[in-house]
């Protein structure tokens, strides 16, 4: 068995395309009206926090600039081959064994296994890793780390819907998609992209 069928073996969060995602595509939002005073403990959190706040990158050139908070999007961008998969991993291994993270990953460019294979290599350090640093980090990341099974583009409505889904049922504490454009939109219709972001945003807020 080479290390590649070990990792696919031995990685059970893969959450596979027969999920119904139905009851999860309704965007229903009801405006809620409050006075102020009713946000006086959430501005006492604000204020403690003070400046920069949120969960690192895990670049040190960063930590006082950027963070991930809770309610935002963030959307990295750049040519093909730049290296934006290869940064955003590490900051997911960061996220995870850092900051204690649980992260779901939907990525129609990778299969599970590669995208497994990619962070074994970031999380030894090294492109030699062997079965055996395999079954470590994925003893680390089972409990941490879901990852959607599906190798192929997604519809518009699905992407959304599935982030629903996760954070109803897996309740994790950061979503990554890689990439935007695999998500069944053609790269010159913007009014479609501007729509999905959108309503991953609206995700993010209300979740």
């Amino acid at each position: 068995m080479s290390a590649l069928d070990k990792i696919a073996e031995l990685f059970p969060n893969r959450i596979m395309a027969n999920i119904d995602l139905d009851q999860y595509r309704d965007d229903t939002y009801s405006p809620r009206v409050k006075s102020a005073d009713q946000f006086k403990e959430e501005l006492k959190k604000r204020i403690r926090q003070h400046g920069v706040y949120g969960d690192s990158t895990g670049f040190d050139m960063l930590h006082n600039v950027f963070r991930y908070r809770p309610a935002e999007l963030t959307i990295w961008t750049g040519y093909k081959g730049h290296g934006k998969s290869a940064v955003l991993s590490q900051q997911i291994l960061h996220l995870m064994m850092k900051e204690k993270k649980r992260v779901f990953i939907i990525s129609p460019e990778f299969p599970a296994v590669e995208l497994l294979y990619r962070l074994l290599h970031q999380f030894v350090g090294n492109s030699d890793a062997n079965e055996e640093e395999g079954e470590v980090m994925l003893d680390i990341l089972s409990s941490c780390l879901w990852i959607y099974d599906v190798q192929s583009s997604l519809k518009p409505n699905d992407v959304p819907a599935l982030c629903r889904w996760v954070m109803d049922k897996v309740k994790v504490d950061h979503i990554v998609i890689d990439s935007l454009m695999k998500c069944g939109i053609p790269p010159d219709d913007y009014a479609k992209q501007k729509v999905l972001v959108d309503q991953i945003q609206s995700v993010a807020h209300q979740t």
